[in-house]
């Protein structure tokens, strides 16, 4: 029986090839590797991404170009791309990356900081976004109702509910909140003489 032996070193050639790797085959590299790994079932798309966006984020703010970064990624992901503004790239990076080092047990909403950091009891963003604009939705209807009609705002407050399935008090209260900052706006655009 003949034992296999490890194969020997080329330090030299071990060495050159180390100093002429440069960053972006460091991270060409790194996302084929990725890439393989979401072949084999080890990885999704959205892990991927998020880790993409993080690296490339790193890499623009080092001094490459775009054009540098399309030469990195794999060909399956192809040349189609967008520009998107720095800032929120940088906010799904740093998420990401404090998802990354978190402890065992911390989930992505809470490391973008969108779910559990808001105290006991406090709703995760989403569901107060979407209250947010049921709300302001509720306002625009009786904003558009107010100035059409040219009537009382009770009256306006009193179609929408009734349009809108909920009642008077709810209409109301999201018109109040958000009706001053609606006139302004619309004064602001042109479209109404007083705000």
């Amino acid at each position: 029986m003949t034992r296999s032996r490890a194969p020997e070193i080329d330090f030299e050639g071990l060495q050159t090839s180390k100093e002429s790797l440069t960053d972006l085959d460091r991270l060409k590299l790194r996302l084929e590797d990725l890439e393989a790994l979401r072949d084999a079932g080890e990885l999704n798309r959205a892990y991927i991404a998020f880790d993409a966006l993080a690296a490339f984020l790193g890499a623009r703010m080092s001094g490459f170009s775009d054009a540098e970064l399309r030469e990195t990624w794999p060909e399956i992901w192809g040349t189609d791309t967008i520009a998107l503004p720095r800032a929120l790239v940088a906010a799904l990076a740093e998420g990401w990356m404090a998802y990354k080092q978190a402890n065992t047990g911390s989930g992505l909403g809470e490391a973008f900081k969108i779910e559990g950091g808001g105290g006991q009891g406090k709703q995760p963003m989403k569901t107060r976004q979407r209250h947010r604009d049921h709300d302001l939705s509720l306002a625009r209807a009786a904003e558009a109702e107010w100035v059409a009609h040219r009537g009382s705002q009770e009256a306006a407050w009193k179609a929408v509910a009734e349009k809108a399935g909920v009642s008077v008090e709810t209409v109301r209260r999201a018109h109040q909140k958000y009706g001053p900052e609606l006139r302004k706006r619309s004064k602001n655009h042109g479209i109404t003489k007083s705000g």
